[in-house]
Protein backbone atom coordinates (compact mmCIF):
# COMPACT_ATOMS: atom_id res chain seq x y z
CA UNK A 1 0.00 0.00 0.00
CA UNK A 2 1.51 3.18 -0.73
CA UNK A 3 2.09 5.65 2.00
CA UNK A 4 1.62 9.64 1.43
CA UNK A 5 4.11 11.87 4.00
CA UNK A 6 2.74 15.06 3.75
CA UNK A 7 3.32 17.87 5.39
CA UNK A 8 0.70 21.32 4.99
CA UNK A 9 0.95 24.89 6.56
CA UNK A 10 -2.36 26.59 7.49
CA UNK A 11 -3.74 29.99 8.35
CA UNK A 12 -6.28 30.08 10.64
CA UNK A 13 -8.31 33.12 11.00
CA UNK A 14 -8.69 34.94 14.54
CA UNK A 15 -10.18 33.81 16.97
CA UNK A 16 -10.64 30.25 15.14
CA UNK A 17 -7.65 28.81 17.58
CA UNK A 18 -9.56 29.41 20.71
CA UNK A 19 -12.61 28.35 19.34
CA UNK A 20 -10.54 24.93 18.62
CA UNK A 21 -9.28 24.80 21.52
CA UNK A 22 -12.42 24.87 23.32
CA UNK A 23 -13.84 21.96 21.09
CA UNK A 24 -10.65 20.00 21.59
CA UNK A 25 -10.31 20.62 25.11
CA UNK A 26 -6.65 21.78 25.23
CA UNK A 27 -5.22 25.17 25.62
CA UNK A 28 -4.43 27.46 22.28
CA UNK A 29 -0.85 26.32 21.88
CA UNK A 30 -1.54 22.59 21.85
CA UNK A 31 -4.15 22.49 19.14
CA UNK A 32 -1.59 22.01 16.67
CA UNK A 33 -0.32 18.88 18.31
CA UNK A 34 -4.34 17.49 18.98
CA UNK A 35 -5.36 18.69 15.66
CA UNK A 36 -3.05 15.78 14.08
CA UNK A 37 -5.18 12.89 14.03
CA UNK A 38 -8.44 14.79 12.44
CA UNK A 39 -6.07 15.96 9.68
CA UNK A 40 -5.34 12.91 8.91
CA UNK A 41 -9.12 11.91 9.21
CA UNK A 42 -10.10 14.58 6.62
CA UNK A 43 -7.15 13.77 3.88
CA UNK A 44 -8.42 10.21 4.01
CA UNK A 45 -12.12 11.77 3.43
CA UNK A 46 -10.63 13.67 0.54
CA UNK A 47 -8.89 10.21 -0.85
CA UNK A 48 -12.33 8.59 -1.04
CA UNK A 49 -14.07 11.43 -2.62
CA UNK A 50 -11.36 11.60 -5.42
CA UNK A 51 -11.19 7.80 -5.61
CA UNK A 52 -14.77 7.90 -6.36
CA UNK A 53 -16.54 6.68 -3.28
CA UNK A 54 -19.91 8.53 -3.11
CA UNK A 55 -21.62 9.63 -0.09
CA UNK A 56 -25.26 10.21 -0.73
CA UNK A 57 -26.40 11.76 2.70
CA UNK A 58 -25.19 14.02 5.44
CA UNK A 59 -26.06 10.84 7.69
CA UNK A 60 -23.54 8.94 5.70
CA UNK A 61 -20.72 11.87 5.37
CA UNK A 62 -20.68 12.41 9.24
CA UNK A 63 -20.69 8.99 9.70
CA UNK A 64 -17.77 8.19 7.22
CA UNK A 65 -15.93 10.95 9.08
CA UNK A 66 -16.75 9.78 12.49
CA UNK A 67 -15.21 6.42 11.51
CA UNK A 68 -12.25 8.01 10.37
CA UNK A 69 -11.89 9.98 13.69
CA UNK A 70 -12.17 6.92 15.63
CA UNK A 71 -9.60 4.87 13.49
CA UNK A 72 -6.99 8.07 13.56
CA UNK A 73 -7.25 9.04 17.57
CA UNK A 74 -4.93 7.01 19.66
CA UNK A 75 -7.49 4.57 22.07
CA UNK A 76 -7.13 6.57 25.08
CA UNK A 77 -8.92 9.26 23.71
CA UNK A 78 -11.71 7.79 22.23
CA UNK A 79 -14.35 10.49 22.34
CA UNK A 80 -17.58 10.59 24.94
CA UNK A 81 -20.40 11.61 22.49
CA UNK A 82 -20.83 14.65 24.24
CA UNK A 83 -17.53 15.33 22.60
CA UNK A 84 -18.87 13.95 19.56
CA UNK A 85 -21.94 16.11 19.64
CA UNK A 86 -19.41 19.41 19.66
CA UNK A 87 -17.29 18.66 17.35
CA UNK A 88 -20.10 17.78 14.94
CA UNK A 89 -22.25 20.95 16.46
CA UNK A 90 -25.22 18.44 17.06
CA UNK A 91 -26.98 18.25 20.31
CA UNK A 92 -25.81 15.44 22.92
CA UNK A 93 -29.13 12.98 21.49
CA UNK A 94 -27.91 13.48 18.16
CA UNK A 95 -24.37 13.05 19.25
CA UNK A 96 -25.04 9.79 20.81
CA UNK A 97 -27.21 8.65 17.81
CA UNK A 98 -24.20 9.37 15.53
CA UNK A 99 -21.78 7.68 17.78
CA UNK A 100 -24.35 4.56 17.97
CA UNK A 101 -25.53 4.86 14.18
CA UNK A 102 -21.94 4.68 13.29
CA UNK A 103 -20.71 1.94 15.95
CA UNK A 104 -23.73 0.01 14.75
CA UNK A 105 -23.21 0.27 10.74
CA UNK A 106 -19.33 0.54 10.81
CA UNK A 107 -18.81 -2.49 13.17
CA UNK A 108 -16.22 -4.67 11.70
CA UNK A 109 -14.35 -1.80 10.73
CA UNK A 110 -14.42 -0.40 14.52
CA UNK A 111 -13.59 -3.75 15.79
CA UNK A 112 -10.44 -2.27 17.32
CA UNK A 113 -11.28 0.64 18.26
CA UNK A 114 -14.52 -0.68 20.41
CA UNK A 115 -12.43 -3.64 21.81
CA UNK A 116 -9.77 -0.89 23.33
CA UNK A 117 -12.46 0.68 24.69
CA UNK A 118 -14.29 -2.08 26.35
CA UNK A 119 -10.78 -2.92 27.91
CA UNK A 120 -10.50 0.48 29.43
CA UNK A 121 -13.92 0.22 30.83
CA UNK A 122 -12.40 -3.38 32.46
CA UNK A 123 -9.13 -1.43 33.70
CA UNK A 124 -10.84 1.25 35.14
CA UNK A 125 -13.22 -1.15 37.47
CA UNK A 126 -12.88 -0.69 41.12
CA UNK A 127 -13.67 -3.41 43.55
CA UNK A 128 -12.56 -6.26 45.53
CA UNK A 129 -12.70 -9.83 43.98
CA UNK A 130 -15.89 -11.29 44.14
CA UNK A 131 -17.87 -8.26 44.59
CA UNK A 132 -19.61 -5.83 42.66
CA UNK A 133 -17.15 -3.64 40.65
CA UNK A 134 -17.33 0.45 39.90
CA UNK A 135 -15.82 2.58 37.36
CA UNK A 136 -16.55 5.97 35.55
CA UNK A 137 -17.11 6.57 31.99
CA UNK A 138 -18.20 9.16 29.87
CA UNK A 139 -19.90 7.41 27.50
CA UNK A 140 -22.63 5.91 27.29
CA UNK A 141 -23.25 4.66 23.94
CA UNK A 142 -19.57 1.83 24.94
CA UNK A 143 -21.65 0.81 28.28
CA UNK A 144 -24.62 0.24 25.65
CA UNK A 145 -22.46 -1.87 23.15
CA UNK A 146 -21.14 -3.79 26.46
CA UNK A 147 -24.77 -4.78 27.35
CA UNK A 148 -25.90 -5.59 24.25
CA UNK A 149 -22.33 -8.16 23.95
CA UNK A 150 -23.66 -9.20 27.73
CA UNK A 151 -27.03 -10.53 26.81
CA UNK A 152 -25.75 -12.32 23.64
CA UNK A 153 -23.17 -13.80 25.97
CA UNK A 154 -23.85 -17.69 26.32
CA UNK A 155 -24.60 -17.21 30.01
CA UNK A 156 -26.37 -14.01 30.36
CA UNK A 157 -24.81 -12.03 32.85
CA UNK A 158 -26.77 -8.96 35.19
CA UNK A 159 -26.36 -5.62 32.27
CA UNK A 160 -23.72 -3.14 33.51
CA UNK A 161 -25.77 -0.28 35.34
CA UNK A 162 -25.74 3.30 36.60
CA UNK A 163 -24.90 4.28 39.97
CA UNK A 164 -27.38 5.79 41.98
CA UNK A 165 -26.97 9.65 41.79
CA UNK A 166 -24.06 9.38 39.35
CA UNK A 167 -23.82 10.63 35.35
CA UNK A 168 -20.71 8.62 34.79
CA UNK A 169 -20.53 5.97 36.96
CA UNK A 170 -21.36 2.63 36.84
CA UNK A 171 -21.92 -0.70 38.64
CA UNK A 172 -20.47 -4.04 37.35
CA UNK A 173 -21.60 -7.29 38.78
CA UNK A 174 -18.79 -9.92 39.77
CA UNK A 175 -20.34 -12.29 37.04
CA UNK A 176 -20.82 -9.71 34.59
CA UNK A 177 -16.64 -8.54 35.60
CA UNK A 178 -15.59 -12.02 34.97
CA UNK A 179 -17.84 -12.31 31.57
CA UNK A 180 -16.26 -8.76 30.51
CA UNK A 181 -13.05 -9.78 30.77
CA UNK A 182 -12.99 -13.50 29.30
CA UNK A 183 -14.95 -11.08 26.51
CA UNK A 184 -12.50 -8.51 26.06
CA UNK A 185 -8.75 -10.10 27.51
CA UNK A 186 -6.28 -7.79 27.98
Amino acid sequence: MPQLNLTITLDAPDGEIDAVADTLGCAPGHVEQRLEPYAQAALREYIEMFAGEAMTTVSDLRERRLVAILLALPAADFPTDEKIARMFNLSGAQGRALLRATLSRHRNQLKGVMHAAARRFIAACQGAQGGDREARLANAVVIEMLNGELASAAVPRTPIRRKVGTFDTYVVSNGTFIELQALYPQ
